[in-house]
């Protein structure tokens, strides 16, 4: 079963360089231009939870991954199918939001490699 899941290095790489700068974009041009960038929305929903797996259960020994495992599921994952679904119908101040979530998604990856390497 573990086999499934990409390693924690690669899935914090993906945020950094796909996921982040792909929100930012968004965000940035306040439209999603192409039907492609709409369907890589779809794609990272349904590939989540493959890429991150599952946190472990005993709470008290969490790390930063699982908490940002939670955060993917909670947060993440609806804000992909909310820009899938309704791809040109956000209001301003969600293309702030969006812009904001890539910077986010960015730093809070950088950090997670960096505290691992320190």
């Amino acid at each position: 079963m573990a086999d499934l899941f990409i390693n924690d290095n690669k899935s914090n790489l993906l945020n950094i360089l796909i996921v982040g700068p792909l929100f930012f974009y968004v965000g940035d041009k306040k439209t999603i231009v192409d039907a492609r960038i709409s369907f890589l929305f779809l794609t990272l929903l349904f590939c989540t939870p493959f890429i991150f797996g599952v946190p472990k259960f005993d709470y008290n020994n969490w790390d930063l991954d699982d908490y940002s495992i939670i955060i993917n599921y909670i947060c993440i994952i609806p804000f992909y199918y909310y820009l899938y679904k309704s791809p040109n119908k956000l209001t301003n101040n969600m293309y702030l939001l969006t812009k904001f979530i890539g910077i986010i998604i960015i730093l809070t990856y950088s950090f997670i490699i960096f505290k691992k390497y320190e």
